[in-house]
C-alpha cells in the first residue's frame, strides 16, 4: 500500500486523520515543512485514505501557497481517488 512508503512522521499524520474519520472527529490539519520533505505526498495519501475510509470529500479543503502546488495535488489525487469523489474535493491556493 502507498501508506507503507511513508516515513514515520508522515505515517503518524495519516494515522491521526484516519483515527479522526473513524471517530467522527475530523479537524483542520496544517503540514509545514521544507521543500522536498514530502508534504504533498503526505497530504494526498492522508486524504485518499480518509475518503476511502468514508470521509465525505465535500468536507475536504486542501490549500497551498502556489498554483503549481495545487495543480500537483489535484494530479496526484486523480490517481488514487474515484473521479466522482474527486470532483467534490476543494483544492486550491491561498
Amino acid at each position: 500500500s502507498w501508506v507503507m512508503k511513508l516515513n514515520p512522521q508522515q505515517k503518524a499524520i495519516v494515522a491521526e486523520i484516519r483515527r479522526g474519520v473513524k471517530e467522527g472527529e475530523t479537524r483542520p490539519l496544517v503540514i509545514a515543512a521544507c521543500a522536498g520533505a514530502g508534504k504533498t505526498h503526505t497530504l494526498v495519501t492522508a486524504v485518499a485514505a480518509a475518503i476511502n475510509q468514508g470521509l465525505d470529500p465535500e468536507k475536504v479543503l486542501l490549500a497551498t501557497f502556489t498554483k503549481v502546488g495545487g495543480e500537483e495535488m489535484k494530479k496526484r489525487l486523480a490517481k488514487v481517488v474515484e473521479p466522482a469523489k474527486l470532483v467534490k474535493l476543494r483544492v486550491g491556493t491561498i
